[in-house]
């Protein structure tokens, strides 16, 4: 039994590898036009060209996870948007970040999906776990008593 239980806490171990392993980050930079709409900034051809300019976007389309963000939003400041997610096989996860900058200080954060991430990562790292606890304390308490005579 004790073997099983260093196997699954490996298992665990591995799988909880796996998935840090498999994060990947990926960001947008947003900029708020004079009258309050939407550009997506994107970099230049070279490392260390400055972020152009694109087309007006919408709000909602931009940010479907932050309805209402606009209305924190004012004329010069900068938008910054963050995904990670991280997966293996069919199940892969998400969360989102939106930091609202004026100049250089943040003036605000919202997160949308961090908690079901990290649970999710947690519990399919915990199961293997669980589930020789549970085989455990079933096997345990099913096992007839020790015959003294």
């Amino acid at each position: 039994m004790k073997t099983w239980g260093v196997v699954c806490g490996l298992l665990s171990g591995a799988i909880l590898s796996a998935m840090l392993g498999s994060m990947q980050s990926c960001g947008d930079v947003y900029d708020v036009g004079p009258e309050g709409q939407l550009f997506k900034m994107s970099a230049g051809s070279t490392p260390d060209a400055p972020l152009v300019r694109g087309a007006p976007q919408r709000w909602d389309e931009a940010f479907p996870r932050f309805p209402g963000l606009d209305r924190w939003a004012h004329a010069g400041d900068r938008l910054m948007q963050t995904r990670t997610t991280a997966g293996l096989w069919v199940l892969e996860i998400q969360m989102q970040k939106v930091e609202l900058m004026k100049g250089e200080e943040s003036i605000l954060l919202a997160r949308d999906g961090h908690v079901r991430f990290w649970a999710t990562i947690l519990g399919v790292s915990l199961f293997p776990l669980i589930a020789w606890g549970i085989a455990a304390v079933w096997v345990l308490t099913l096992r007839p008593p020790p015959n003294r005579e």
